[in-house]
């Protein structure tokens, strides 16, 4: 008995050494990436240098100041890298500056001229940019660290011997398309001599990111502007580049949407993803079906009207953004149920039906599919892109398994809907019928309308094994595991795990976003790029009000940003955390409130304090659409958006602080398991030999007895 219970306290402390070891190993692998970063920092402290003697660089969650003359543990204060000047972001696939060589720009003189073909997209942006590179153009940062010891003052004749350039001539080689698309081409070529500029595209959208490149290149010093001698041969890595709006958790004011927009073109996104209704509320005004947005809205004046949505649709073109709207059906559609409750799936109890209570849209009528056609027919009218994102996620299927007449249609269903859905069967093969109806719908109103379309549609889709067309886009949000099978099948992904914007922590965790990769460099990885479309950062608002939006989203989108566009290996956390710096305060001296992003800094103030386009706001009150190249100069109230960050932190924090005291809870049990290791090794060893001892004496004792 005694060896049996010694034998179970060995196994309990076992178990328990190695469940601890194991969740203490994960955290360390988690950290490895990032720790790897600041093991180098001898190596890149040019890149993030105050002085000769101090730099920042990045330590496990937060950039911490380092003297370099010091050895051991860092020094413990907080500070962001020092920002570059006259840098792009995101980086250029092909980028080769002479730091050594400037030129000179006078504002007065200086002009874009258009050589060849052009169209009202290009003399737009052209028009756009004379605006944006001198009235926005970064200027030197000055640090307070720079006084800690004094430094000799830096030479003045590289721009004191400075050439004028005074001419930027763009060419474009193919016609200009009315939209852009998913074959669009984006390349540029951009160079900078003692000639003049020179920028060179394949067509019109490409031209759009050379401009935006060379207006981040221009920079402002000692009241002047100045561009150093550069070359550049550019094109994105994935085609598509995306930034998700959820619009119906809350409403965001069309001004608000413009912001997004600027941000976007800013960071060379391409795709606009608006999740425009869900289940709290239905602010799409439909023509056909003014009912839905008439109940289904929060408000009467909390609508999208179909001008609203040409204006935007419009805004977005300009800027060489595509704009794919998201109807996610048949789940996420309570609201849908306020206007119309004849589309809706009416629940059940023991005693009858339950009045109010629809979950999802009723797979089951003629009627629920002649209501979607109609409405996608206009929807398809209102957004020309060839991509239509029809959600099919998260279907509660408790209401179809209780309502008769759903169950009645299941019945009549064969063996080609079955599913893979695990402990609902039968029921799930309403939602395989519901889907695939769906998306071939789609598919024929752009075929009769000459349009080709392809729907999108989340992973739930594919993992339960349902039937779509095989054009269909699957967009991958949990198990990226899952991705390499949807491409073994064929077909085409969008990847937007590890970039959920609405998830923040208390500590600067965009490396994070930065490291992750759509395409992960394993065996293989060559074949699967060409069917990885791209990714998206996603927006959800369930948290986030409108007034905060900004906040939330940038800079944090430009890290993935960058990771779309800029070539895979660019990876080094220290070298992109001084460009994000002068990106951050790029967006806000063009009027976008934007977060804070690398830890305690500033932006330079402008000569001209530039505010925001718009007072971002819940509001019930219509607005006006701002003017495409004018930049509203009204006060902007920023209590509003200080509220709101104060109401939305302490969630976020509490829930990292109650995850590092689990942390610390966890590697001190180990610890304290491993110093007392030694001692129950030896009790264990003791009793063991009592054990025996007491053994052999009693077979001795019985031997004499006899």
């Amino acid at each position: 008995m005694k060896q049996f219970l010694l034998t179970f306290a060995w196994l309990m402390v076992t178990v328990t050494i190695a469940e601890e070891s194991s969740n203490y190993q994960e955290v360390k692998a988690a950290r490895r990436i990032l720790t790897s970063n600041s093991r180098t920092l001898s190596k890149k402290s040019s890149q993030s240098g105050y002085n000769s003697y101090v730099d920042v660089s990045w330590d496990r969650d937060v950039f911490k100041l380092h003297f370099r003359e010091r050895t051991g543990d860092r020094f413990r204060i907080n500070r962001t890298p020092k920002s570059t000047l006259g840098e792009p972001w995101p980086l250029p696939q092909k980028y080769t500056a002479k730091g050594d060589i400037v030129y000179n720009i006078d504002n007065n003189k200086f002009e874009i001229m258009k050589l060849g073909k052009s169209c009202d997209i290009l003399e737009k942006a052209i028009e756009r940019y004379n605006d944006i590179i001198f009235t926005f153009a970064m200027e030197e940062v000055h640090e307070n660290y720079d006084h800690l010891v004094a430094s000799p003052v830096s030479s003045s004749e590289l721009y004191l011997n400075a050439k004028e350039i005074t001419t930027l001539k763009i060419s474009i080689k193919n016609p200009c398309d009315k939209y852009p698309g998913e074959k669009s081409k984006e390349d540029y070529a951009l160079n900078v001599s003692d000639s003049g500029v020179t920028l060179i595209a394949t067509e019109v959208w490409g031209a759009i990111r050379g401009l935006e490149t060379f207006s981040q290149l221009v920079y402002k010093y000692d009241g002047k502007f100045y561009i150093r001698e550069l070359t550049i041969e550019d094109f994105p890595r994935f085609q598509y580049r995306g930034l998700m709006a959820d619009t119906a958790r809350h409403y965001w004011p069309k001004e608000l949407i413009y912001s997004m927009l600027d941000a976007m073109v800013m960071n060379k996104m391409n795709v606009f993803h608006w999740h425009i209704v869900d289940d709290q509320s239905f602010p799409y005004q439909s023509e056909a079906f003014p009912e839905l947005s008439g109940k289904g809205a929060y408000h009467p004046s909390m609508v999208y009207t179909p001008a609203d949505i040409a204006d935007i649709v419009e805004y977005a073109r300009l800027r060489a953004i595509r704009v794919i709207p998201e109807f996610d059906i048949p789940g996420h559609s309570f609201s849908w149920g306020l206007g119309k409750p004849d589309l809706m799936a009416q629940c059940y109890s023991d005693t009858g039906p339950i009045p109010g209570h629809y979950l999802n849209l009723d797979p089951s009528r003629n009627n629920t599919y002649a209501t979607l056609e109609t409405l996608f027919k206009e929807v398809t009218s209102l957004f020309p892109d060839s991509v239509v994102h029809t959600g099919g996620d998260e279907v509660p299927m408790d209401c179809w398994r209780t309502n008769p007449g759903i169950q009645k249609f299941v019945h009549t269903l064969d063996q080609q809907w079955s599913t893979q859905e695990i402990g609902k069967p039968r029921t799930s093969k309403a939602w395989n019928y519901f889907v695939h109806r769906v998306a071939t719908m789609v598919k024929k109103i752009g075929e009769k309308k000459g349009t080709p379309k392809r729907v999108m549609m989340w992973n739930e889709v594919f993992k339960a094994g349902l039937k779509i067309p095989k054009d269909t886009i699957i967009h991958v949000w949990f198990e990226t595991n899952t991705a390499e099978k949807i491409i073994e099948s064929g077909y085409n992904v969008v990847y937007s795990e590890c970039w959920y914007l609405d998830k923040v922590q208390e500590h600067i965790n965009w490396p994070d976003h930065y490291l992750c990769d759509p395409n992960a460099h394993t065996p293989g990885h060559e074949q699967r790029e060409s069917m990885i479309l791209g990714g998206e950062a996603c927006l959800w608002t369930e948290n986030i009000a409108s007034e905060s939006a900004m906040f939330y989203a940038w800079p944090r989108a430009s890290v993935v940003a960058e990771r779309l566009w800029s070539h895979r290996d660019v990876r080094d956390v220290h070298k992109a955390a001084t460009r994000l710096q002068e990106q951050r305060c790029r967006m806000k001296r063009r009027g976008l409130q934007v977060g804070m992003i690398n830890g305690p800094d500033y932006c330079p103030p402008a000569e001209e304090t530039i505010n925001p386009k718009v007072k971002v706001a819940d509001t019930m009150k219509p607005m006006t659409k701002v003017a495409d190249n004018k930049i509203n100069k009204s006060v902007y109230d920023i209590h509003m958006l200080k509220d709101e960050i104060k109401n939305a932190f302490p969630v976020s924090m509490m829930d990292n602080r109650n995850q590092k005291a689990r942390l610390k809870a966890q590697e001190e049990t180990v610890l304290t398991i491993f110093l007392l290791l030694p001692f129950l090794l030896f009790t264990l060893m003791l009793c063991f030999i009592k054990i025996r001892r007491y053994k052999i004496l009693g077979r001795f004792k019985h031997y004499c007895n006899r």
